[in-house]
């Protein structure tokens, strides 16, 4: 879930309930930023949320409700490597990704196996 910036403050805290007026809990503690994914779900079912800085005396937002839908979450593999010099950035696009090598120049890796 996002939401959108307070100037005020980085830090909020995310609330949940699995039903419409509560009981809510602190789901997650201090986030630092405007993003939080809640992990602890259980597919198809209704939830409510809502969000509130850290700052003592602060409201929280109107709850908004979200049903889980069963997704593959994809953990990162390490496939291969290639060796630099000194890389700087790397850019993807579709199956290539473009690496700025420092003295080596722009180096242009298939990603495909």
């Amino acid at each position: 879930m996002e939401w959108t910036p307070i100037p005020a403050t980085t830090e909020f805290e995310v609330w949940r309930a699995t039903e419409q007026g509560g009981p809510y809990v602190n789901l997650s503690g201090p986030v630092i930023g405007t993003a939080f994914v809640d992990t602890e779900v259980e597919s198809g079912r209704w939830y409510w949320y809502y969000v509130r800085p850290t700052l003592t005396g602060s409201s929280e937002s109107h709850a908004n409700s979200a049903q889980t839908d069963p997704f593959c979450i994809h953990r990162p593999r390490i496939l291969g490597s290639c060796p630099t010099t000194q890389a700087t950035q790397v850019a993807v696009s579709g199956s290539y990704a473009y690496v700025a090598d420092g003295a080596s120049g722009l180096r242009v890796i298939d990603l495909l196996p």
